[in-house]
């Protein structure tokens, strides 16, 4: 599989928006946002930001919740989307149109939080320019939460190939993982009665620990790690990692 560096920036677009609508019920990301709640501990209002905050479902159920929420994306249809559930909602949520690795934020948030994945998706050099960017907007000891897989959770239960149905769209991926680049380059296809789309995406695996080096390298230590977000101990065959590390000075 060839790997593309901008496969990011045509991905989330066409059919992919069908799908995405169809991954999460409201249960789960109520769940979700309870996850996020439980491992902040907030005595009182938070200002959260989300990066890259997609269609904005965990901004507004945080902001459901009474916390001060900006999201930050670069997707126009996420954030067209993320914009008119605020309003049909009757939320108040700042989503800006921005890339994560220039965020120009500095010492303004009690927390921040990147889910599902989103970090890996270019170079190494533009996630340490992200991570930099959270940890810079961070007030000290705020903390950062990130889910996402490594490879102690993604080799462990990792399948060449795999299909499902979003709705009316069938969705086929075919994987390999470049050991040498600790890349997951996927070829991915979606189907629906009306049309067919062909997409690549390519992610960097990181290790625990190099995921830990890169978080320590920008201020940030690791405090607490879950399998899940159902918040269960991390362990190497967990489904994910979700991590909270703050920020130490």
């Amino acid at each position: 599989m060839e790997s593309s560096p901008n496969w990011y920036e045509g991905f989330f677009s066409g059919l992919w928006l069908t799908v995405q609508r169809q991954a999460w019920t409201e249960e789960q990301t109520a769940s979700d946002g309870e996850a996020i709640v439980d491992i902040l501990k907030p005595t009182e209002p938070l200002r959260i930001l989300d990066v890259p905050c997609g269609n904005g479902r965990i901004s507004l159920d945080l902001a459901r919740r009474g916390h001060q929420v900006t999201g930050v994306d670069f997707t126009p249809s996420f954030l067209e989307s993320a914009r008119e559930s605020a309003s049909a909602q009757g939320r108040d949520v700042d989503f800006r149109a921005g890339d994560m690795r220039e965020l120009a934020f500095d010492n303004e948030f009690d927390a921040a939080i990147c889910m599902w994945g989103s970090l890996g998706y270019g170079t190494e050099d533009d996630d340490r320019r992200t991570v930099a960017g959270v940890a810079r907007a961070l007030k000290a000891g705020g903390v950062f939460i990130l889910d996402l897989h490594v490879a102690e959770t993604l080799l462990v239960q990792f399948e060449e190939r795999s299909w499902y149905w979003a709705g009316d769209v069938l969705v086929a991926e075919e994987r390999a993982f470049d050991h040498a680049t600790g890349r997951c380059e996927a070829s991915w296809t979606f189907q629906s009665p009306r049309e067919r789309e062909q997409k690549h995406s390519s992610i960097r695996i990181y290790t625990y620990r190099e995921l830990a080096n890169l978080l320590s390298d920008c201020g940030l230590e690791i405090q607490e790690t879950f399998g899940s977000m159902d918040l269960e101990p991390f362990e190497v065959g967990s489904s994910r990692l979700v991590l909270a590390a703050a920020k130490v000075s």
